[in-house]
């Protein structure tokens, strides 16, 4: 069973305190009563034709600057960093449609022609840069302004600007782009893009370096911390940098989500700091509303926050995509799959849009949907191992381990995304090969890319699937280890239902019943499903896998899980389908009831008996690593 993207890693009820990653299968239709499938395409299409009819007049697509420098040079940054800055001038523009980075990123790499990628991105203009960083400290950066009608050159210029004179270069270039397109600007655009981020040189080249991995595609929590080691550099060399401060504010409210303790008070600073220092600016907003997103997770003041911004960035991406979570937050099925198709006409190459787009069609149980969205996101990037978990994880959710089983062949210990990994470790959970499960988490434990969080959470996983397995006394010494590790940590947010999962998980591997069902509920309680609708219910869901595996409220678990299934809900988590509630060894308490063999779907089938699952594998003797994982080997 998998949770949610604040929930930190894992499978579904064995992924109870995890990423929101995977997806589920679809409850049969005596069973599940959600809104009919036409229901949110039908308000998505409505809401498209009305923004068709207010289609932007202009459309640009600025593509990845050339780097010309010589060999050994690091300035490729420099191009990426100014791209991102050029392009958040440009969406400040009303009626300008702008594709953003994220859609252009591999053209670097790709020789297509300008007409070949105005019509895969769909706009009319093209702006082409080569950039050198020479000697003496010296940029020179070559541009050219392109028709997607004819390939005709437009307009074309050379900056050459010292390193202390680069902030002046994006309004520069962004005010020739306006000119030459005849779009209209508005004094108090122009006012806007006259001021200067930072008086400090060193500090503005720190915060490129940052602005030139955030957003890159690759693994989001990678990508983000690197780009917040640059932020925390910036704001040191200027600590009146607002725009850093609000950029560092993002990626620690982000982090914050993803399960990293400690990283709310830090998100909470850096957005204080912005809004005294640059409190009308873009980035403090969006890194306000984020704040309310992902850190105090109200999604009211998080949705009026977003609309404000949208004023000023109106060709931003983010902003309907952000928009599309906030209405799936609230249930708003087919708002959200509106918004997700804006954020697409804007950003139509971003495979992180076309995944979370997925996660929604697959929160509706609409698989086969759900598959042409991720199947999109891997011709972007074909070896994206997140990808990959995301369809295996709805072959999971329909029941066919075997279609999933080789889409996870990649991912292993040491490289994958958590996600990935988590749905790699539902796959053997699923399967009963518990003890490769519990390999690949001790092994996980090793590795110091693993962040503070992560791997106490992994070991609250561990000692719940040895539970499962079958070892109660190996899992109890287990939970011992992950609960000292808990202990360990600082405080941290209390508020976080992540460490109740964790500690309900730790609880029942210890034999303290009521101890479980308390972290179940509290975690019930710290998110509803009132305020949550795509994470709320995974909570309960937990709570339900609790409650059969102590058997103190049986019946009231079966009264749970009849409503889940019910409903649409884990966006990128997998709502329980009665596929999963046959294979998922955490429902195994409840096997002898007829009430679950009737929500199943049909009746009882023995894992053995299963054609999909290989036969239980032996447990391996250890606990997690306090024994390293070589005890596991």
């Amino acid at each position: 069973m998998r949770l949610s993207s604040s929930i930190l890693p894992h499978s579904r009820l064995l992924a109870a305190a995890a990423v929101l990653a995977t997806i589920a299968a679809p409850a049969l239709a005596w069973v599940w009563h959600a809104p009919r499938p036409s229901e949110p395409v039908a308000a998505a299409t409505s809401s498209e034709r009305q923004r068709e009819s207010h289609t932007p007049r202009r459309s640009i697509a600025v593509l990845p600057f050339a780097e010309a420098s010589a060999a050994g040079s690091d300035g490729a940054y420099l191009g990426d960093g100014l791209q991102q800055e050029l392009l958040t001038r440009l969406k400040m523009i009303p009626e300008f449609k702008v594709i953003s980075r994220s859609s252009t990123q591999d053209y670097a790499r790709r020789p297509d022609s300008p007409d070949a990628i105005a019509r895969e991105l769909g706009v009319d203009t093209i702006l082409t840069g080569r950039l050198e960083k020479r000697e003496g400290h010296t940029i020179h950066l070559e541009v050219e302004l392109i028709s997607a009608n004819d390939s005709a050159t437009l307009w074309t210029h050379t900056y050459n600007a010292r390193e202390s004179g680069l902030t002046n270069v994006p309004t520069s270039l962004a005010t020739a782009i306006v000119k030459q397109l005849r779009v209209r600007q508005s004094g108090r655009l122009r006012d806007t893009w006259r001021n200067v981020p930072t008086r400090l040189p060193v500090a503005y080249d720190t915060y490129l370096k940052g602005l030139s991995f955030d957003g890159k595609s690759g693994d989001p929590i990678f990508t983000a911390q690197k780009a917040l080691s640059y932020y925390k550099r910036a704001v040191q060399l200027d600590p009146d940098f607002g725009v850093a401060w609000a950029r560092l504010s993002r990626i620690e409210s982000f982090l914050h989500a993803k399960g990293l303790m400690g990283a709310a008070e830090v998100a909470r600073r850096g957005l204080q700091t912005a809004e005294r220092l640059q409190p009308a600016e873009p980035e403090t907003l969006l890194a306000k509303g984020y704040f309310f997103y992902w850190v105090t997770r109200d999604n009211e003041a998080a949705g009026t926050t977003f609309d404000f911004a949208r004023t000023m960035l109106p060709g931003s991406s983010e902003i309907p995509a952000v928009k599309a979570r906030l209405s799936r937050s609230k249930g708003e099925w087919g708002n959200s799959l509106g918004n997700w198709k804006e954020a697409l006409v804007l950003d139509p190459r971003n495979s992180e849009l076309l995944l979370d787009c997925g996660a929604t069609y697959t929160a509706l149980r609409q698989f086969k949907t759900a598959r042409t969205y991720y199947d999109r996101a891997l011709a972007i990037t074909p070896d994206d191992l997140i990808a990959k978990a995301a369809i295996a994880a709805t072959y999971q959710a329909e029941g066919n381990l075997q279609a999933a089983g080789p889409l996870l062949q990649a991912v292993d210990a040491a490289t994958a995304p958590e996600e990935a990994f988590a749905t790699k470790v539902e796959q053997l959970l699923l399967e009963r090969n518990y003890a490769e499960a519990m390999h690949l988490l001790a092994v996980r434990s090793d590795y110091p890319e693993v962040y503070e969080g992560r791997r106490e959470a992994n070991a609250a996983w561990f000692a719940f699937i040895q539970h499962f397995s079958g070892d109660l006394d190996g899992a109890k010494a287990s939970a011992l280890k992950a609960q000292h590790l808990f202990a360990a940590l600082p405080e941290g947010e209390p508020g976080n239902p992540a460490r109740a999962i964790s500690l309900s998980r730790i609880f029942l591997a210890l034999g303290d019943q009521n101890g479980a069902v308390k972290e179940a509920r509290r975690a019930v309680a710290l998110q509803p499903s009132s305020r949550d609708a795509v994470e709320g219910p995974a909570m309960e869901e937990n709570l339900a896998a609790i409650e059969a595996a102590t058997g103190e409220g049986e019946q009231h678990a079966l009264e749970t899980l009849q409503r889940l299934l019910r409903i649409p809900y884990g966006a990128a988590s997998a709502p329980v389908t009665p596929a999963l509630l046959q294979l998922d060894p955490v429902w195994d308490p409840l096997r002898r009831n007829s009430q679950f063999l009737t929500l199943c779907g049909k009746a009882r089938l023995s894992p053995r008996a299963n054609p999909n699952l290989s036969p239980q594998k032996s447990i391996v003797p250890g606990t997690f690593p306090g024994t390293t994982h070589s005890n596991l080997e």
